[in-house]
C-alpha cells in the first residue's frame, strides 16, 4: 500500500494506493481518496485494469503476449537503433521534461494535461518512476510513468505518450508503435529486476466505452495480464471532509444536469 498526504486549501487529504482493506480506526486527515481498493465499500466505484505477473520467469511473460507484439518487440530491439532509459528516481527536470512532451500529446488528442502537482507529490515520496524510448538522433519517441509502490511492489502506469499520430508518414509511425511496444517490456523486465511482482497496465475501459478507448484497451491486452477488478472512491474523515465531498457531490450533480438555455 502506498500513502501520500496533502494538503490542499483548507483540507488535509490522504490518496491511498493499492489498499489491501480499508482502515478501521479514524485518520487524523478530512478525506481519504483510495485509488485501486482491494475491498469493495458503499459508494466506491469499481476500476478494471490487467496485472502482468513479473514473478514469471522473462520467458512465461514474453510468450503471453501476442505473436505479433513479440515480433514488433524483437525488431524493435535488433533494428531500430533505440536507446531506452528508465528512472526510478527522477528528478524535477525530468518531470517538467515529460510533462512538456505529454502536454503536447494531449493537446493534439483533445485531453488534459498532466497533473504536475500530483507527479511532484508522488516523487517527493519516492513513488514516482518514468521511462523513455528514443530514435537513433535522441529524440524522444515515447514516455510511460508509473506509480510505483515499493511496499506492495507493484508498478501501475499512470501516464503514456507518443506521437504515433502526429508522425509524418507511415514509416515514423510504425516506429513509434514499435518503440512503444518495446518500451513496455523494457520496462517489465526492469521492474522485474528491482524485485517488483505486479505490473499494472492502468486501467480499461467498460465495453462501449467508445473507438479511442476500445483501441487503447485492445493495445494494452496483447501484452497479456489477467483482468482484475478493484474500486475507488473517497471517504470523509471529519466535519470539514463531509462538508467538501458534500459539495463536490452538488458541483458534479450541476455539471451533469445543466440548466436549460432561456
Amino acid at each position: 500500500m502506498l500513502s501520500i498526504e496533502q494538503k490542499k486549501y483548507l483540507l488535509k487529504i490522504k490518496e491511498v494506493y493499492f489498499a489491501e482493506a480499508l482502515p478501521a480506526e479514524k485518520n487524523k486527515t478530512d478525506i481519504i481518496v483510495y485509488t485501486q481498493c482491494m475491498t469493495k465499500s458503499p459508494g466506491f466505484a469499481e476500476f478494471k485494469t490487467l496485472h502482468i505477473n513479473l514473478a514469471m520467469d522473462e520467458k512465461s511473460i514474453f510468450y503471453g503476449m501476442t505473436k505479433n507484439t513479440r515480433y514488433e518487440i524483437r525488431r524493435a530491439a535488433l533494428k531500430d537503433n533505440l536507446s531506452v532509459h528508465m528512472d526510478l528516481s527522477p528528478e524535477e527536470k525530468d518531470i517538467r521534461e515529460f510533462a512538456q512532451f505529454y502536454d503536447g500529446f494531449a493537446k493534439a488528442k483533445g485531453l488534459s494535461p498532466c497533473s504536475r502537482e500530483r507527479l511532484s507529490a508522488l516523487r517527493s515520496n519516492n513513488a514516482l518512476g518514468y521511462s523513455v524510448a528514443k530514435d537513433g538522433d535522441g529524440t524522444p519517441l515515447c514516455y510511460h510513468v508509473y506509480i510505483i509502490d515499493q511496499s506492495g511492489l507493484r508498478a501501475r502506469l499512470l501516464y503514456s505518450a507518443s506521437f504515433f499520430r502526429q508522425a509524418a508518414d507511415q514509416e515514423k509511425r510504425n516506429l513509434i508503435g514499435r518503440a512503444n511496444r518495446y518500451l513496455h517490456w523494457v520496462d517489465m523486465t526492469e521492474f522485474k529486476k528491482n524485485g517488483f511482482r505486479i505490473y499494472d497496465m492502468g486501467g480499461i475501459a467498460s465495453p462501449g466505452a467508445g473507438n479511442e478507448l476500445e483501441r487503447i484497451n485492445f493495445f494494452k491486452k496483447m501484452f497479456g495480464g489477467i483482468e482484475v477488478t478493484e474500486f475507488k472512491g473517497y471517504k470523509p474523515e471529519s466535519i470539514l471532509g463531509k462538508i467538501a465531498i458534500k459539495a463536490m457531490d452538488i458541483s458534479r450533480c450541476i455539471r451533469s444536469h445543466p440548466r436549460p438555455k432561456k
